[in-house]
């Protein structure tokens, strides 16, 4: 844990004490600050930040419990770890002192092994304190986005008339590695980033092409284009999530199948069945860790901008031996999404 640029301030009327604590702090790299009494210390904190306090029980004017009352019971201070110093004799002041919230104590003389190693642990809890903070914010964020996409797709659900249907659609499925794998070395806040990042594009990218949600997991969003051409609507779609994805998104991948699904609201949601949802689902999967987009024959029919990849088959109709990786959007010139040309160059490279 890095000192550089934490400040700890010491509360302690006796000078000599201020001066040693201070000079060993300030060899451990912290920045040091003291304060003569209770009532000087009070008005520091109320001026300046600080990462921890060094608090002197016995003190003329304001004494340590009352300074130590005061922090601890200010919502915008509780949260600054407190280490109180006494002498050997004032075991009920150190007990007093713990239980309004001193977070350890160290007494006089002080031995500076232990004081460097209690001041760490303090500031290691702070630490861990400010992460928790900030996972619990991630959190609430991504529980108003995944709510935002549902009513999204509560919202198409609404939109479509009459009883569930038979539909020739393109399916997409976007995807993010790290989220439903435990062995995936990132961090819960990093898992929770990605996930936010991938919600973000799915959501400016394919809420603008006429793209029904069908389903939204921890690690990825399925969608169904319904549309007179869906593989050209999808390929577009597919072309324009990867620009979005590759710019914020590590680990991303994208899957793309044609085919007929049984299509309708079901409840509050747009539910799809069949084939081709279980083919994009698995095309996604063999896409991740090694990012890109993989669609199936039918998809690739309708771009001249696909490379063959041979895949292991597991003899299921959703996981054929035989994918296509689309091109990167840099790699059409243009910028624009392929044309259909039914050209496939052949190639086998590793998935």
């Amino acid at each position: 844990m890095g000192r550089e640029g934490r400040t700890v301030l010491v509360v302690d009327d006796d000078r000599i004490n201020r001066s040693l604590l201070s000079k060993l702090l300030e060899h451990e790299g912290y920045e040091a600050r003291t304060a003569v009494n209770g009532r000087e210390a009070l008005a520091a904190l109320a001026e300046e930040s600080f990462d921890a306090v060094l608090l002197d029980i016995v003190m003329p004017e304001v004494d340590g419990m009352e300074v130590l009352r005061t922090l601890k019971g200010d919502p915008r201070l509780w949260r600054i770890p407190v280490i109180v110093i006494s002498a050997v004799d004032e075991i009920d002041s150190i007990v007093a002192c713990l239980d309004l919230g001193a977070d350890d104590y160290v007494q006089k003389p002080f031995d500076p092994v232990l004081l460097r190693a209690r001041l760490n642990a303090c500031l290691a809890r702070g630490q861990f304190h400010d992460l928790e903070v900030e996972y619990q914010k991630l959190l609430e964020e991504q529980a108003a986005e995944l709510e935002e996409l549902r009513s999204a797709g509560r919202g198409q659900a609404t939109g479509l008339k009459g009883k569930p249907r038979q539909a020739r659609v393109a399916v997409l499925v976007a995807g993010v590695d790290g989220l439903d794998d435990l062995s995936t070395p990132i961090t819960p806040v990093q898992a929770l980033r990605r996930l936010s990042d991938l919600h973000a594009a799915v959501g400016a990218v394919l809420g603008k092409s006429g793209a029904v949600i069908t389903d939204v997991t921890a690690g990825r969003v399925t969608v169904v284009f319904e549309h007179p051409e869906p593989a050209d609507v999808a390929l577009a779609a597919a072309q324009a999530l990867a620009v979005e994805l590759d710019a914020a998104v590590p680990g991303w991948a994208i899957g793309v199948a044609l085919g007929d699904v049984a299509l309708g609201p079901a409840g509050d949601r747009v539910v799809a069945l069949g084939a081709p949802v279980e083919r994009a689902d698995w095309l996604c999967q063999q896409a991740r860790g090694h990012g890109g987009t993989l669609v199936d024959a039918d998809i690739a029919a309708a771009s001249g901008h696909c490379t063959e990849v041979r895949l292991a088959s597991t003899g299921a109709e959703a996981a054929p031996a035989t994918a296509f990786r689309l091109s990167p959007p840099d790699r059409f010139g243009d910028g624009q999404r392929p044309g259909p040309s039914g050209d496939h160059p052949a190639g086998a490279p590793s998935a």
